[in-house]
C-alpha cells in the first residue's frame, strides 16, 4: 500500500512538473504566422538578444515610447551595436498590431534615410525588434536636452534634407505608399555623422498607389497633426507632409510645436512670415540669412502641402531568398526553349511559375562557363538584392550550384519596351503611356544615383532593359554591368561597357562611367521612346586566335539566313581578297558552311605593335623604326582611302591592329570592322565601332564613320607611337585632348629615351 502511494505521489509530481515546464516553455516558444513568413527579415533568437542587452538591464535603456522600451545591445557573434525595441506584450492587441506594422513596413524598405530594421524576435510573451544603432540618439534629445549640441545650420539642413528624402521614398518611391503618421523630432534618429534617419513605424499604414487609404483613427503627436486629420481622422500623404512642415519649423526655430503659455509654433511662424518678421521665430543660434531660407521653405511646405522633390539614398545588408534548383527547374518546365522570353550576352531568361504559389517569375540563367558571367551574377546579387523602388525590377531570389547560376525576378507580363516599340505585334503606345514610362525610369535612376546609401551606376540604360508591368509602368532592370561606389567618391571604372548608341562621348573617350554617362544614356532612351526608332542599328563582329599555328585573326560573322548578308559576304571576299599592298595584312581566306560565314586574315611573326610598345619583353624601338612603322601604316591607309577601286574604311586603327613582319615593317590588319563604298558616294555606316581613345568626336556623336574618322584614329596612333604611352591612362586627361589644349605637352609626354635617340641621330 505504501509503495502504491509513493508511486502515485511521484507520478503526480512528474505530471505537475511537466505541466509547469510546458507552460514555462510555451511562454517563450517561437510563434509563426503567415505575415511573418511573407515579410520577415532576419529572425534572432531570444537568447541572443537577452545576452546582447545584458538581460534587458535598465542601464541599457536608451529610449521609451508608448509601446515599450528601447535597449542598447551588442550582438555576441559580431560585437555590433544594435537597438532592441521591446514591444509591450501586455499592451494586448494594440502592441501586437504595432509589432506587425513595423515588421510589414520596415522589413522590406531600403533607404539610407530610414532606420534599418535588422531583424526581430517573437516568442510568446516577448515581441522584439532589432534596429541599426544610432549613436547620437534622437533629434529631440539633441535639440532640447541639457547637454544638447549646438547644431549648426548645415547640420540642420542635412538632417531636414535626409528626412525629406526618406519621406519621398515612402510616399512615391516604394512599391506601395507608406504613411508614417508620426513624423516628429523624437522619431528622427542621428547616426555618427549626424545624418537624419526616420524611424518608429509602429503607426505606419500601407496602401497601393492610386488608391485611397482606409484610416479613420486619429493617431500621431499633438502639434504635428494636420487640421483635416483632426477633423476627419483620414491620414494621407498630405497629412504626413504637414507633420514634416511642422518638424522643419521645429528644427529651424529650436522649439517644440506646442509649449505651455506660448502660441503654437506653426501659427507663430506663419504670423511672423505674414508680418515680414520671420527672424523673430528663428533659433537665435542660427545665422539670420540662412534661417530666412529654411523657415520660408517650411512655410511654403505647410501652405502648399507639397514638399519639394529632394532626393537622397538607401539601406543595408539584405540577402534575397535562395531558391532550390529543383523548384526553378520545375517552374520553367526544365528550362524548355518554349519558355525563353529573352536572351542577353550572359544567358537566357525563362518564364516560370513557382509550384508552391502559382506565381509567375522570370528566371535568368547566367552563363556558368564565363568569368564575366560569374562577375555579372555577383553584380546583380549585390546591386539588386538590396534595392527597393517601384520602378526597378525586383530581384526575388537566386540559386547557385555547380554549373548553374540563376536569378529570379518579378515577371513583367508586357516584356521589354524595345519589343513593344519594335516587334511586329507592337502596341501603339500613346503619348501619356510613353511619358509615364519615361517618368518611372527617371525616378528609378534618381534612386540609384542619389537615394540609396551608395551610388549605383547602371551602365546599360536602354529600351531592352526597361520592362513593363501589366499596367505598362516602366521598370529598369538588368543590373549585370552595374557598379557601386560611395557618395562623394569617384567611381573606379575604366572599361567601356554598355550599348552602342547610348554611350556618352566622354565614356567612349575615357572608359570612365559616371552618373552623367548614365544620364546621357537616359537622354538617348528618351529620344528613342519619343521618336519610336532605335539610336543605331547594330551588327556583330567577333575576334579569335587560331590555335595551330597560333595567330590572331578577326572573324566576321555575316548573317547567313539573309539575302543581304550573303551579298555582303560575297562582296567582301571579292573586294578585300583583291587588296594588294605591302602595308596591309593579307586576307588569307574564308570559311563557309551551313550556319557559318567567316573571313580569316594573315599572321605576322613579330606580333602586334602594342605588344612591342607595352609588353614586358619589349624591344626599345629607335626613332627610325618608329618612323618607318608609322609611315607604312600611313601608306596602307592612303591606299585604302584613295588608291583602290573602292574606298575602304578600316574603323579600328590602333597599335593592336598594326602587325609587324620579320623586319619590323608595320602592316595594318584586322579588317573585321571594315566597310566599303564607291568613290564619290557617301558611306552608309551608323554603327559606332572601334576602340576608346581612337574615336573621332563626330563619330561619337553620329555613329557615321568616314575617311576623316580613320585619319583621326591614325593621328592618335602617331601620338602613341611617338610618346610611348596609351591614349588613355587611368586618372589622367586623354592624350589627344591634352595635346590639343597645349601642343607643347607632346615634349612632356615624349619619353626621355626617344629624345636621346632623336638627339643622337641629328634631330632629323
Amino acid at each position: 500500500m505504501i509503495v502504491v502511494v509513493v508511486v502515485a505521489v511521484v507520478l503526480v509530481l512528474i505530471t505537475v512538473g511537466g505541466a509547469v515546464y510546458v507552460v514555462r516553455k510555451r511562454k517563450y516558444e517561437e510563434v509563426y504566422e503567415d505575415w511573418e513568413r511573407e515579410y520577415s527579415p532576419h529572425r534572432f533568437s531570444y537568447k541572443t538578444l537577452y545576452k546582447a542587452t545584458k538581460g534587458f538591464k535598465d542601464s541599457e535603456v536608451i529610449g521609451e515610447g508608448g509601446f515599450g522600451k528601447v535597449y542598447r545591445g551588442v550582438l555576441p557573434s559580431s560585437d555590433e551595436h544594435v537597438a532592441v525595441k521591446k514591444v509591450s506584450h501586455d499592451s494586448g492587441k494594440q502592441g501586437t498590431k504595432q509589432f506587425v506594422a513595423e515588421i510589414v513596413s520596415m522589413g522590406r524598405l531600403r533607404h539610407r534615410n530610414l532606420v534599418q530594421l535588422r531583424g526581430y524576435c517573437r516568442k510568446k510573451g516577448e515581441l522584439l525588434l532589432v534596429y541599426e544603432y544610432m549613436p547620437n540618439g534622437s533629434l529631440d534629445k539633441v535639440l532640447y536636452s541639457n547637454i544638447r549640441s549646438n547644431l549648426n545650420w548645415f547640420q540642420r539642413i542635412r538632417i531636414l534634407r535626409g528626412v525629406a528624402c526618406g519621406l519621398l521614398y515612402l510616399h512615391e518611391g516604394w512599391e506601395q505608399v507608406v504613411l508614417h503618421r508620426d513624423i516628429k523630432a523624437g522619431n528622427v534618429l542621428l547616426d555618427a555623422d549626424l545624418n537624419g534617419k526616420l524611424g518608429d513605424f509602429g503607426l505606419a499604414r500601407l496602401y497601393d498607389h492610386n488608391s485611397i487609404p482606409q484610416t479613420t483613427h486619429i493617431v500621431g503627436t499633438v502639434g504635428y497633426l494636420a487640421p483635416e486629420l483632426a477633423r476627419t481622422g483620414h491620414a494621407t500623404t498630405s497629412t504626413d507632409v504637414y507633420a514634416f512642415g511642422a518638424f522643419m519649423f521645429e528644427v529651424a526655430c529650436g522649439r517644440r510645436p506646442i509649449e505651455l503659455g506660448k502660441v503654437d509654433l506653426v501659427d507663430c511662424v506663419i504670423d511672423c512670415w505674414s508680418r515680414g518678421a520671420i527672424v523673430d521665430a528663428s533659433d537665435p543660434r542660427l545665422e539670420v540669412v540662412l534661417v530666412l531660407i529654411t523657415v520660408g521653405g517650411a512655410v511654403y511646405v505647410v501652405r502648399k502641402r507639397k514638399y519639394e522633390e529632394v532626393y537622397e539614398d538607401w539601406e543595408r545588408d539584405y540577402s534575397p531568398h535562395r531558391f532550390s534548383y529543383k523548384t526553378l527547374y520545375k517552374a520553367t518546365k526544365g528550362f524548355k526553349d518554349s519558355e525563353v522570353i529573352g536572351e542577353g550576352g550572359f544567358g537566357q531568361v525563362y518564364r516560370g511559375v513557382l509550384p508552391s504559389s502559382d506565381e509567375q517569375v522570370a528566371v535568368k540563367k547566367v552563363s556558368h562557363d564565363s568569368r564575366k558571367g560569374m562577375k555579372q551574377f555577383v553584380a546583380e546579387i549585390v546591386s539588386m538584392g538590396r534595392l527597393r523602388h517601384r520602378n526597378l525590377v525586383q530581384l526575388r531570389g537566386y540559386c547557385r550550384r555547380k554549373g548553374e547560376l540563376l536569378l529570379v525576378y518579378d515577371y513583367m507580363p508586357n516584356g521589354s519596351l524595345d519589343k513593344v516599340l519594335y516587334s511586329n505585334v507592337r502596341a501603339n503606345l500613346n503619348w501619356f503611356q510613353r511619358i509615364r514610362i519615361l517618368r518611372g525610369v527617371a525616378c528609378g535612376l534618381l534612386y540609384l544615383h542619389e537615394e540609396w546609401e551608395q551610388v549605383v551606376l547602371h551602365r546599360d540604360i536602354k529600351a531592352g532593359n526597361v520592362l513593363l508591368d501589366a499596367d505598362l509602368n516602366g521598370k529598369l532592370g538588368d543590373f549585370g554591368l552595374a557598379r557601386l561606389y560611395d557618395h562623394d567618391s569617384i567611381p573606379q571604372t575604366t572599361h567601356l561597357v554598355g550599348t552602342v548608341g547610348y554611350l556618352a562621348p566622354e565614356l567612349v573617350r575615357t572608359g570612365q562611367a559616371t552618373t552623367s554617362t548614365d544620364v546621357y544614356a537616359f537622354g538617348a532612351f528618351m529620344l528613342e521612346v519619343a521618336c519610336g526608332r532605335r539610336p543605331i542599328e547594330l551588327g556583330k563582329v567577333y575576334k579569335g586566335v587560331l590555335r595551330s599555328p597560333e595567330e590572331r585573326i578577326a572573324i566576321k560573322r555575316v548573317t547567313h539566313d539573309s539575302g543581304e548578308g550573303m551579298k555582303q559576304f560575297v562582296a567582301e571576299i571579292v573586294s578585300m581578297g583583291r587588296l594588294r599592298h605591302r602595308n596591309l595584312v593579307q586576307l588569307r581566306g574564308y570559311c563557309r558552311r551551313k550556319g557559318e560565314l567567316l573571313l580569316v586574315y594573315d599572321y605576322m611573326p613579330n606580333g602586334s605593335l602594342d605588344k612591342i610598345l607595352y609588353g614586358s619583353m619589349r624591344p626599345n624601338l629607335n626613332w627610325f623604326q618608329r618612323i618607318r612603322i608609322v609611315r607604312g601604316v600611313a601608306c596602307g591607309l592612303l591606299y585604302l582611302h584613295e588608291q583602290w577601286e573602292q574606298v575602304v574604311l578600316h574603323r579600328d586603327i590602333k597599335p593592336a591592329n598594326v602587325l609587324l613582319d620579320a623586319d619590323l615593317n608595320g602592316k595594318l590588319g584586322d579588317f573585321g570592322l571594315a566597310r566599303l563604298y564607291d568613290h564619290g558616294s557617301n558611306p552608309q555606316t551608323t554603327n559606332l565601332v572601334g576602340t576608346i581613345g581612337y574615336l573621332a568626336p563626330e563619330l561619337l556623336r553620329t555613329g557615321k564613320a568616314t575617311t576623316s574618322s580613320d585619319v583621326f584614329s591614325f593621328g592618335a596612333l602617331m601620338l602613341e607611337v611617338a610618346c610611348g604611352r596609351r591614349p588613355i591612362e587611368p586618372g589622367e586627361l586623354d592624350m589627344v585632348n591634352r595635346i590639343r589644349i597645349d601642343p607643347h605637352e607632346v615634349l612632356t609626354l615624349w619619353p626621355s629615351r626617344n629624345r636621346q635617340n632623336h638627339a643622337c641621330q641629328g634631330g632629323r
